[in-house]
């Protein structure tokens, strides 16, 4: 036995500079001018898993590159030793004063697979800005979802019904209302009178709550939400209704579609149903009603993909064959990279933009009201909100567009919450390569996941064109834009 101790002992003294030189090495490379270096010595950290290791990680959310600190708060997550979680829960995790690394510790925090103590997120859910409370709600939501909190949490329930009744924002109000169900384990019991009367956020967590937890047993507050004024409760309904598909929740869709005055709602209904019931009937109500009349009691859905790239024999607008189905939409066109590279017969991919958005624009109908965001590290948009496509407005945007002279990176995430703060967008469109260069978000996956975490209350259809696109970044972004209704439309480089 002292032999074996003997051994353990000299193989952890002989181990102990080799693993202190590995982490003065990667050290080193954090200091590295290229972001990819920096990023990949951040995993290799989060790997090696001391809390030495994690220390170095934990400093690396104040790095200038986005693609270091989404690596960072990946890093984090593979966290096991209670001190490292800890460090993350303290004054330079969520307890920092800079959004953005409580944002990003949040992110590591909700994926943790040890137990956190609930009073760790007390200093987040109090934070100055809306977007670190939102985040730290649905942080609170995730860990409540695999019971991982550890001890009491009562004052946490506490400090969320506050936040439900009293936050100046109502999308953290609807955040926080999900995140207080999850934690004490049971839905609102004025569930009704939340989606007859709370404000279009709340009532949107109230039926997502009810639509995942009761199924079936949601569909009287689903018809109930189909008669709100406000556009994101109905939207709400329309896909609670599609994944319920149930024969009671098509006769609801076809209704549904029947009574609805916007344009991308209507289409909404139309592509779940034309799923659940294999048919391409499309908009034409008069079928859809014929064929709800004729329903067989015993009816089963028979799903298939309804067919969006279709929809361009609509009378919409088209932007490089994809059909935009809306009248309130945001246009976000990516300047960065090699938009500027002129090509051997002196033109420029600039050029083709203009040409595109130009054709785009002029297809609007007179009732629709376009937002054009153009964007490299910064958001320039057109215009305050949205416009109508008036003559004027239309010849304005494609002369302003046609001036810019903007090059740098690209902010993906930035120009996409830039668009979602007019309310009255339904649906954003991207053209771009589809590769963030800038800002704070740059893993593609994970701006997926904040974007449906929010989109459960604002029902925003995304779709994208992506310019030169490889299959597995092209992959992503349709994983992203089918799970909220929209889609994808590759186009090859020029």
């Amino acid at each position: 036995m002292m032999r074996v101790w003997a051994r353990a002992c000299l193989v952890l003294c002989l181990c102990a500079p080799s693993r202190a030189a590995d982490l003065k090495e990667l050290q080193a490379r954090l200091r590295d001018k290229e972001d990819r270096v920096r990023a990949q010595a951040v995993e290799e950290l989060g790997r090696e898993g001391s809390n030495e290791a994690f220390e170095l990680v934990l400093e690396c959310f104040k790095d200038p590159s986005s693609r270091v600190q989404d690596a960072a708060e990946a890093a984090l997550a593979l966290a096991r030793s209670p001190s490292t979680v800890d460090l993350l829960v303290g004054k330079r995790g969520l307890g920092d004063s800079d959004a953005w690394t409580v944002r990003h510790a949040l992110g590591a925090v909700a994926r943790l697979e040890i137990p956190i103590e609930a009073e760790a997120f007390s200093a987040a859910l109090a934070h100055k800005d809306a977007a670190a409370r939102f985040a730290a709600c649905h942080a609170i939501e995730q860990v409540a979802s695999r019971k991982g909190f550890g001890g009491k949490h009562d004052k946490l329930a506490k400090s969320l019904e506050r936040l439900v009744a009293k936050d100046p924002d109502l999308e953290v109000r609807a955040a926080a209302l999900v995140a207080h169900a999850r934690l004490v384990e049971r839905s609102p019991a004025d569930a009704a009178r939340l989606v007859a009367e709370a404000p279009a956020p709340v009532a949107c967590a109230a039926l997502w709550l009810q639509a995942e937890d009761l199924r079936a047993g949601a569909l009287p507050l689903l018809r109930a939400g189909l008669a709100r004024k406000e556009r994101s409760v109905r939207a709400a309904c329309i896909d609670h209704l599609a994944a319920l598909g149930t024969r009671e929740a098509a006769l609801a869709l076809v209704d549904a579609l029947v009574a609805e005055s916007n344009p991308a709602e209507l289409w909404r209904a139309a592509d779940a149903l034309e799923a659940l019931s294999g048919i391409a009937f499309g908009d034409k109500l008069d079928l859809w009603k014929q064929w709800a009349a004729n329903l067989p009691v015993d009816w089963k859905p028979g799903r298939k993909e309804p067919r969006k790239q279709e929809r361009a024999g609509t009378g919409t607008a088209v932007i490089a064959g994809l059909p935009i189905l809306s009248t309130r939409v945001a246009v976000l066109v990516d300047l960065s990279g090699s938009v500027w590279k002129e090509r051997p017969d002196g033109t420029t991919p600039k050029q083709d933009l203009e040409l595109e958005l130009g054709r785009m624009l002029e297809g609007f109908r007179p009732t629709t009201r376009f937002l054009i965001v153009p964007f490299t590290e910064d958001p320039l948009a057109l215009s305050k909100g949205l416009v109508e496509a008036t003559p004027q407005a239309v010849a304005k945007a494609k002369a302003d567009f046609a001036a810019l002279k903007t090059s740098g990176k690209g902010d993906y995430w930035d120009a996409i919450e830039r668009a979602l703060a007019d309310p009255e967008v339904d649906t954003l469109v991207v053209y771009g390569d589809g590769a963030p260069s800038g800002g704070r978000r740059w893993d593609v996956a994970r701006m997926e996941h904040d974007y449906l975490a929010r989109d459960r209350f604002r029902r925003v259809r995304l779709s994208a064109v992506l310019v030169g696109a490889g299959k597995a970044l092209t992959e992503r972004w349709t994983s992203w834009c089918e799970a909220t209704g929209g889609q994808v439309q590759a186009v090859a480089r020029r």
